[in-house]
C-alpha cells in the first residue's frame, strides 16, 4: 500500500436514503396543506456517526429520533425548517451552535442528553418550550441570557459551578440543577414563574442570600451539604415555598423526625404543606407550638436563674 493510501480516511457510517425511507412514519399534511408527507424518523442504535446530505431532502420532518448513534454534529438538520421535536440522545455532540442560527423558528422539545456538550450557547428558538441536556459536560451556560418562552430547563449531571445565564426566562416553570459542582444559586434572576428548583446533590453549604424567586413551590436540597437550619433561613424570603426537601443533608439526618417542627417554628410565615415528602399536619403545628412554650419556659427558667446568681454575687 503507498503512502497515499494509507492516508485514506475510512469512510464514515452515513444515515443513507435507504435508511431514512425505512424508518419514516406518522403522514400528516404539510405546513402550506398542499399535500401530505411523512413528519417522523426515528433513527436509532444504527452507529451513524454523519448525518449526511440525504435528510436534507426531507424538509417536512417535525419530529426526529437518532439517538444512541455515534454523532459528533448535526449540523445537516440546518436544512430542516419544520422540526417539532429533536431527540439525539447518547451520542458523540459537543457543540449545538447550530440552534443559534435561527433556522428551527417551530422547534419546541429538545433532547441532547448523554452527549459531551461543554457550553450552552443562546438558542433563539422561539417556540422553544423545554430543552433536556442532561448527563453531558456542560461547565458554563455564561453565553445563553435566557429565553423569553422556555418552560422547562433539564441540566442535571453536568459540570456547572455555578448559574451565570441562568436568567431572563419569564415563562420557565422548572429548573434541574441536580448533580452539578454547584455552591451558591445567587446568579438566578428574572424567574418570576419558576415553581420548582432541583438542587440534588449540588455543592450547596449555605445561603448567603437567595434569589427573588415569588412563585417557587417546590426546592429540593437533598443530599446537598446544608448542616444549620440558619444556613437556610434566606429560604424565608420564598412567600410561596410548600415542598421542601433535605433528606441526606447533615440537617436533615441531625433533625431526623423533629424536622417538620424545626421548620414550622423557624419559617412561621410559610405555608409549608410537605417537609422531606411528609405531609405536615395539624398535630405537627400543635406540637411545634407545645415546643415553642417548652424553649421559652427552659429560657425563661434560665434567666431566672442567672439573675438569681447575679444577685447572690452582690450580696
Amino acid at each position: 500500500m503507498s503512502e497515499a493510501e494509507g492516508d485514506v480516511e475510512e469512510p464514515k457510517n452515513l444515515l443513507t436514503q435507504e435508511m431514512i425511507n425505512e424508518n419514516l412514519s406518522q403522514v400528516d399534511v404539510i405546513s402550506d396543506g398542499s399535500t401530505c408527507a411523512f413528519t417522523t424518523l426515528v433513527v436509532e442504535e444504527k452507529e451513524i456517526e454523519v448525518l449526511g446530505d440525504a435528510i436534507k431532502n426531507y424538509i417536512h420532518l417535525r419530529n426526529i429520533n437518532i439517538s444512541k448513534n455515534q454523532l459528533t454534529g448535526v449540523n445537516e438538520l440546518l436544512s430542516l425548517p419544520n422540526i417539532l421535536t429533536l431527540t439525539a440522545i447518547e451520542n458523540q455532540i459537543e457543540d449545538i451552535s447550530f440552534l443559534s442560527q435561527d433556522q428551527h423558528n417551530f422547534l419546541q422539545v429538545l433532547n441532547l442528553s448523554q452527549n459531551k456538550i461543554k457550553s450552552l450557547p443562546p438558542i433563539p428558538c422561539p417556540m422553544i418550550r423545554h430543552i433536556i441536556l442532561n448527563e453531558n459536560e456542560i461547565e458554563s451556560c455564561a453565553e445563553f441570557t435566557g429565553h423569553p418562552n422556555l418552560e422547562i430547563l433539564e441540566l442535571r449531571k453536568n459540570k456547572l459551578g455555578n448559574c451565570d445565564g441562568l436568567g431572563n426566562m419569564p415563562k420557565l416553570k422548572e429548573l434541574y440543577l441536580a448533580e452539578n459542582p454547584l455552591v451558591s444559586v445567587g446568579q438566578l434572576h428574572t424567574l418570576p414563574n419558576l415553581t420548582k428548583l432541583h438542587l440534588r446533590a449540588t455543592e450547596i453549604e449555605k445561603f448567603e442570600s437567595f434569589p427573588n424567586l415569588p412563585e417557587l413551590e417546590y426546592l429540593n436540597l437533598r443530599e446537598t451539604k446544608i448542616e444549620k437550619l440558619e444556613d437556610a433561613k434566606q429560604l424565608e424570603i420564598l412567600e410561596n415555598l410548600s415542598t421542601v426537601n433535605f433528606l441526606g443533608t447533615p440537617l436533615g439526618d441531625e433533625l431526623a423526625d423533629g424536622i417538620k417542627k424545626e421548620f414550622i417554628l423557624v419559617f412561621p410565615d410559610l405555608y409549608l404543606e410537605k417537609v422531606n415528602k411528609e405531609v405536615i399536619t395539624d398535630e405537627d403545628h400543635k406540637e411545634a407550638e407545645e415546643l415553642k412554650a417548652e424553649r421559652k419556659a427552659e429560657e425563661e427558667e434560665k434567666r431566672r436563674q442567672a439573675e438569681a446568681e447575679g444577685e447572690e454575687k452582690n450580696e
